[in-house]
């Protein structure tokens, strides 16, 4: 699992929708620590909440950025920090820090760069009346919001809205966005994301040689009822469906697999951005391969 290192200088609101995320399980990251620069910082309280270890450090009590740099990689090289994401953190990035983690640094701006770049994006699109915004999470370079793009959002401005409301809806759309691409970078760096088959069958002749076979080419599996036992037995590693659901199978496992953690998994179309957005959404999980066959109607009838 991908260790993570949070930069606040706040209230930390994204952090605590970070951390959310992270909790119920659809963002399979580690947060090791959180960084922060300012010593009355919000962002220190909720890291206590949730038990994440924070780190204050006092830029006036450095030599210079580079010296204060080194001591924050000492504390992230001891807790074997991954990657960086910056929550609201009003602090420039220097040379150390951007040498030790290359395209390891993410930072979420509330525009739709290249537009308004800089401290105040918000309010400068709301003076300049432009019809749309967005939000764009990018890795950080030695520039002002000038990284490699990862991925951004539009939002369409109303003319009614005032710069409080628009603030809101952008806001809104970092929380949607910044935990999803925060996933993709992190799955990217732990290497293609495991692939998964689903294995019910009812006749099970070389059933633990095939399955087997799909272990070594790199498949998790996924099986039920007697498929899952006679797997187990082989040794196996198998994930219950009931684990996919969170639902028992019921009636004689004639339900087991009618949900749509299962359908959506399967039949997500995924070069279709808007699909793809519910199963993220939703915590879904692809199912790449199904094998099954034939329900043994005829002698199920004679008993």
């Amino acid at each position: 699992m991908v260790n993570v290192a949070i930069f606040a200088s706040g209230s930390g609101t994204n952090f605590e929708e970070i951390l959310k995320h992270v909790e119920d399980g659809s963002l399979p990251v580690h947060v090791s620590c959180l960084i922060v620069d300012k010593e009355k910082a919000f962002a220190r309280q909720r890291a206590r909440n949730h038990f994440i270890p924070e780190f204050y450090f006092d830029p006036k009590a450095y030599k210079n950025k580079a010296e204060y740099e080194r001591a924050i990689l000492e504390v992230l090289n001891d807790l074997n920090v991954d990657l960086i994401v910056l929550s609201g953190y009003m602090r420039f990035i220097g040379p150390v820090l951007l040498e030790a983690y290359p395209n390891k640094i993410m930072n979420l701006h509330p525009a739709y760069l290249p537009e308004f770049p800089g401290a105040h994006s918000i309010q400068d699109a709301y003076m300049a009346k432009v019809s749309q915004t967005g939000v764009t999470v990018h890795f950080v370079d030695e520039g002002v919001d000038s990284g490699p793009i990862i991925e951004q959002r539009r939002l369409k401005i109303d003319p009614s809205w005032d710069l409080e409301t628009l603030e809101s809806h952008v806001h809104a759309l970092e929380y949607e966005l910044f935990w999803q691409v925060i996933k993709k970078v992190a799955e990217s760096m732990e290497g293609k994301r495991m692939k998964r088959a689903l294995v019910s069958v009812s006749n099970k002749e070389n059933l633990v040689p095939f399955v087997s076979g799909l272990i070594n080419l790199g498949y998790e599996i996924i099986s039920t009822g007697g498929t899952k036992r006679a797997l187990e037995d082989a040794g196996l590693s198998v994930i219950g469906i009931s684990e996919i659901t969170n639902f028992p199978e019921i009636m004689d496992g004639r339900v087991k697999t009618l949900h749509p953690n299962v359908h959506g998994a399967l039949l997500c179309v995924r070069d279709n951005p808007d699909h793809c957005k519910q199963i993220e959404e939703l915590g879904i999980d692809f199912i790449d391969l199904v094998c099954v066959n034939l329900y043994p109607f005829k002698e199920t009838v004679q008993k």
